[in-house]
C-alpha cells in the first residue's frame, strides 16, 4: 500500500510537471520584398503558411512597406479567431537608401513588447527588439531580445567584410544588454559556409553574450548535397513568371536563427526544445529542384510546399521554446476582441478596427481633445472592420475616441 502511494504521489507531480511546460514556436522568414513582387495578393499564401505553422513570434525581412506590415497582420495573421496578433512601428531603413527592412510581429496574448531600436550599420539596420514573457507569475520576469537582420549578399571578399562588419556592430551592442537575458539573433545572413568570418565571430566566446547555432552543422553549405535537409534557397529552379529572386533551386543555408547560451542551460525559465530546428517545408530530398518538385515528398506535403514555391525564394526557419511558466493566454483568450486604432500616431485618416460590422446596427463616434471638447460626432452603419475617419483638419495634438457600442473603452490617438 505504501509503494503504490508512492507511486501515485509521482505520477500526479510528475504529470503536473509536464502540464506546465508551454512551448513557443519562434519563426524567421525571408518576405522576398513584400508586397511588391509577382505574385500580387500574397497575403492568402502566406496565411496558409503561417496557419501551418502557428508561430508565436514571426520575424521577417525583405519588407517593403508600412502597408505591406498592415496587410501582413490584418490579412495573413488572423488565420486564428484565438490568436491576438500585433506588429512592432515600422521604421524605414536608416542606415542606407534601400527600401529593404526587417519587423517582427507577436501574439500580445504572449508577449509584451517593451521597446524597438534600431542599430544602424555601413549596409542595412539590424532591429533590435526587447519583450516580456507575459506570465500569471509577475515576480521573476522573463525578458527575451530579439534582433533581426539582413546581411549583405553575394560571395567574395569585400562582401564576406560587409557581412562581418554587421555582426561586430551586433556583438560590440551585447555588452549593453543584461547577462542573464536571452537572445534571439535571426535573419537572412546569406552566410556560404561556417568558416565565414560573420558566423565566427557570432559564436565567439569572448563576446559579451555568446550564441550558439541550435543545429551546429559545420561545413560548406553552398551548393553541398550533403546540407540539403538545411538549406533554404532557393525553392525556384528558375525564376521566371516572379519578375526576379533566386534560381538555381535549393542550395543554400542562408536563413538563420541564432540563440543565447543560457537557452541550452537547464533553466526552467525558457529552453531550446531539442531538435526542433528546422527549414520548414525541406524534406531533405530537393538540392537543385523546386521546393514543390512532386520527387521531394516527406513530412511537409505536397500542398504546403507549393505555397512555399509561390511566396518567396527562401523557406522559413522555425524552432521551438520550452517554458514552465504559466502564461496569461488561458484567460486572455476569453475575453472578446476590441477596437483599437490601427496607425497610431495618425495622418490625415483615423483607421478604427472594429471586431464585429454589421449592416444593421449602427453607433455613434465621437471624438475628444485632451480637455474633453467634443469635436467630431456622428453615427455610422460599418459593413468593414475597418472603420475611416478623416481628422485632416485637426490641429497636431492628443485626442480620445469614444464608440456608443464599446462603452467603457476609450481609445487614444495622436495627430501627427
Amino acid at each position: 500500500m505504501y509503494k503504490k502511494t508512492l507511486l501515485f504521489i509521482w505520477i500526479f507531480l510528475f504529470c503536473g510537471f509536464v502540464s506546465a511546460q508551454d512551448r513557443l514556436k519562434i519563426v524567421f522568414y525571408n518576405l522576398f520584398e513584400y508586397p511588391q513582387y509577382l505574385p500580387t495578393n500574397r497575403a492568402p499564401t502566406l496565411k496558409n503558411i503561417l496557419s501551418d505553422i502557428n508561430p508565436d513570434l514571426f520575424m521577417v525581412c525583405e519588407l517593403l512597406t508600412e502597408e505591406g506590415a498592415d496587410d501582413i497582420l490584418y490579412n495573413a495573421m488572423n488565420y486564428d479567431a484565438d490568436r491576438n496578433f500585433a506588429r512592432a512601428p515600422f521604421i524605414p531603413n536608416q542606415s542606407s537608401d534601400s527600401d529593404m527592412q526587417q519587423l517582427l510581429y507577436y501574439d500580445s496574448d504572449i508577449w509584451e513588447l517593451l521597446s524597438t531600436e534600431l542599430l544602424i550599420t555601413n549596409y542595412r539596420d539590424i532591429n533590435k527588439y526587447k519583450l516580456q514573457l507575459l506570465t500569471k507569475d509577475g515576480t521573476e520576469p522573463v525578458y527575451v531580445y530579439a534582433f533581426i537582420t539582413h546581411l549583405k549578399s553575394s560571395p567574395g571578399l569585400a562582401n564576406r567584410m560587409i557581412r562581418l562588419e554587421m555582426a561586430e556592430t551586433l556583438t560590440a551592442h551585447l555588452q549593453y544588454i543584461e547577462p542573464d537575458a536571452f537572445v534571439v539573433f535571426s535573419g537572412d545572413f546569406n552566410l556560404y559556409s561556417s568558416d565565414e568570418e560573420a558566423y565566427q565571430e557570432l559564436l565567439d566566446e569572448e563576446n559579451s553574450i555568446v550564441f550558439k547555432d541550435p543545429i551546429d552543422s559545420l561545413g560548406d553549405w553552398h551548393e553541398n548535397e550533403a546540407f540539403s535537409y538545411l538549406h533554404t534557397q532557393s525553392t525556384r529552379v528558375s525564376n521566371v513568371g516572379f519578375g526576379t529572386g533566386a534560381s538555381g533551386g535549393m542550395d543554400d543555408r542562408f536563413d538563420f536563427i541564432m540563440l543565447s547560451e543560457n537557452f541550452f542551460e537547464d533553466n526552467p525559465n525558457l529552453q531550446y526544445v531539442a531538435e526542433s530546428y528546422q527549414a520548414y517545408g525541406n524534406n531533405g530530398n530537393c538540392y537543385k529542384k523546386d521546393i514543390n518538385d512532386p520527387s521531394c515528398t516527406g513530412e511537409f506535403s505536397q500542398q504546403t510546399r507549393d505555397w512555399l514555391y509561390l511566396m518567396s525564394d527562401h523557406l522559413p526557419v522555425v524552432l521551438e521554446l520550452e517554458t514552465n511558466k504559466i502564461l496569461h493566454t488561458q484567460t486572455i483568450h476569453s475575453t472578446p476582441p476590441t477596437p483599437f486604432i490601427i496607425h497610431n500616431p495618425v495622418g490625415d485618416y483615423l483607421k478604427v478596427f472594429i471586431p464585429e460590422p454589421s449592416n444593421s446596427n449602427s453607433f455613434k463616434v465621437e471624438i475628444f481633445n485632451a480637455i474633453g471638447t467634443s469635436l467630431i460626432e456622428k453615427r455610422i452603419h460599418p459593413t468593414e472592420t475597418e472603420l475611416i475617419i478623416p481628422v485632416e483638419h485637426l490641429a497636431t495634438g492628443l485626442y480620445f475616441v469614444r464608440l456608443s457600442n464599446y462603452p467603457q473603452q476609450t481609445l487614444k490617438f495622436i495627430k501627427k
